[in-house]
Order: structure tokens, then sequence, then C-alpha cells
């Protein structure tokens, strides 16, 4: 994706995708106890988990929360 920055995505959004990436490996490490998640167990309780993190450790507001989602 960096390699795209300038081209396809601006440097703002690589930018919130590695900074969105850094956040799912910690809520990952934290709740999982693990340093992977695989991608067919996202349910409902993984996302609501995410955006509970978001919101009680980062501090985030509800909307600020939610735009993590879209990277």
């Amino acid at each position: 994706m960096q390699k795209l920055a300038g081209k396809d995505y601006s440097f703002r959004t690589l930018q919130r995708y590695n900074t969105t990436k850094k956040h799912l490996n910690d809520i990952i490490s934290s709740n999982y106890k693990s340093d992977d998640f695989r991608v067919k167990d996202i349910d409902s309780k993984f996302i609501n988990s995410f955006i509970y993190y978001l919101k009680t450790e980062l501090n985030l507001a509800h909307n600020s929360a939610l735009k993590y989602l879209a990277y």
C-alpha cells in the first residue's frame, strides 16, 4: 500500500490504514492473546469489542471510532 501512496491513495489514507492496523494488533494481542486473527473469525462480537476498545482505551468519540472500521 505504501507504493500506491500519492497514486491511488493519499498519504493521509496510508497513515489511517497503519494506525488502524496498529490498533487491531493491540486488541488482538490483549484480548485474544495472539499475534494473528483469521479473517473468517471476524464476527459482530469482534467488531463490537474493537469499537469498545477504541472508545474506552483510546477515548475516541462514537463517530471517530466508527471511522476506523472503514480502513
